[in-house]
């Protein structure tokens, strides 16, 4: 094993240096069908490496199967698993269209997602967007009348608007917003408080431009983004997934490149080995979540 150390640490250090060296940019919002390569209107992502659809239970499946129904896919639960199983559905992990997801992080093909550009290696992600503050989310398992409507809102309300924005502002730099909301307090999972405010910060002059011609969206837009502390996680996330993907598919490199949990599996993907996923399954969990 000795004899190959000197290309592992030479493979590890040039992939450290393209994950620090990233400068993730997140450039518009779009469709998933429009953008993400590889997307087709009968596939459905989640997160997590990929499993047959028997493995699935809980509320990643709920998730599924309720993204089938939103999608226009199958008319109840019951359509959409006689459909995954005849293979009509297609369920696919999302670390494999250059996409990461929030928990069940479920795309289809209408939904909208930040697209991010990594310049320096010439790289994109992507990411779905924040469902808003009500516990009822589809990335936690849950559709209902009121996530369909919420979904549909961010599609056809806050998806074009923000889009515009973002293209409006030129593209917005996320590594100096991550780099200060992390002094200010920020760890970009349950604490996103700075780098929400820093972000609208940074869209503030195109947000008036959008309010001079379309005041209604902008306000709208406007609601949305201060409405909820979390907004900014799925940037952090998109920025994470397009500074770790630079560094994938370097041969003789350990460096692992993602790490991926479903309802069954914890599995990482090591950058000088492929596209092979490697899993081991969740161990049970024994605790007291809520009083």
């Amino acid at each position: 094993m000795e004899t190959f150390r000197p290309m592992r640490e030479s493979a590890n250090a040039q992939a450290f240096a393209r994950i620090s060296g990233a400068e993730p940019v997140v450039v518009d919002v779009q469709c998933a069908i429009d953008v993400v390569p590889g997307m087709s209107p009968n596939i459905i992502l989640t997160s997590g490496a990929p499993m047959t659809w028997e493995r699935y239970y809980g509320g990643q499946r709920a998730a599924v199967l309720g993204a089938a129904q939103y999608e226009g896919l199958a008319v109840d639960a019951s359509d959409a698993e006689d459909k995954i199983r005849t293979g009509e559905i297609i369920i696919a992990g999302c670390h494999d269209y250059g996409c990461v997801g929030s928990l069940a992080g479920i795309y289809t093909a209408s939904m909208p997602v930040f697209v991010v550009d990594n310049p320096v290696s010439g790289n994109r992600s992507f990411c779905n967007l924040f469902e808003g503050k009500s516990p009822f989310r589809l990335n936690y398992g849950v559709y209902n009348q009121q996530v369909k409507v919420n979904l549909i809102h961010l599609q056809n309300d806050i998806a074009p608007a923000l889009g515009r924005v973002i293209r409006e502002s030129g593209g917005v730099a996320l590594s100096p917003i991550i780099k200060r909301a992390l002094h200010m307090g920020d760890e970009l999972h349950s604490r996103n408080t700075a780098a929400t405010l820093l972000f609208n910060q940074a869209v503030f002059p195109a947000l008036m431009q959008e309010a001079r011609k379309a005041e209604a969206s902008a306000s709208v837009l406007y609601e949305y983004l201060s409405g909820g502390d979390y907004f900014f996680l799925r940037l952090s996330m998109a920025a994470s997934k397009a500074a770790s993907d630079s560094a994938h598919g370097i041969e003789g490199s350990s460096m692992v490149t993602a790490m991926a949990f479903n309802c069954h599996d914890f599995s990482i993907r090591v950058s000088g080995m492929g596209d092979e996923w490697f899993s081991a399954q969740l161990p049970p969990v024994a605790a007291k979540l809520f009083p």
